[in-house]
């Protein structure tokens, strides 16, 4: 778990986030007797690198408004739906339902 600055910009390189979803993650944690740390209160957002470019990179605000955060939200829920169509939805449906 780590990130790394490459010409300038950090990335993530591996599993700097963990879900609570996450069976296995969550176990480690706990075994290893390591703490959770709450996220930065500064905007976040998601990108797929490929080594040269971005192929999908969300939009992100750092706006406290519910509203304004609501409609980021919407906005990257319909790119995600157009970019990877309905995979997501059932890769959810692996993470709700534990498999």
């Amino acid at each position: 778990m780590a990130t790394v600055t490459i010409g300038g910009n950090t990335f993530e390189a591996g599993a700097s986030i963990l879900h609570p979803k996450n069976y296995h993650a969550s176990n480690f944690t706990k075994m290893l007797g390591l703490g959770v740390e709450k996220g930065s209160e500064r905007a976040m957002s998601l990108g797929i690198w490929d080594g040269g470019r971005f192929l999908f990179k969300t939009v992100d605000s750092a706006s406290k408004s519910a509203v304004v955060q609501y409609l980021v939200s919407v906005v990257n829920s319909v790119r995600m739906l157009l970019r990877y169509g309905v995979s997501l939805l059932k890769m959810n449906t692996f993470v709700e339902c534990g498999v």
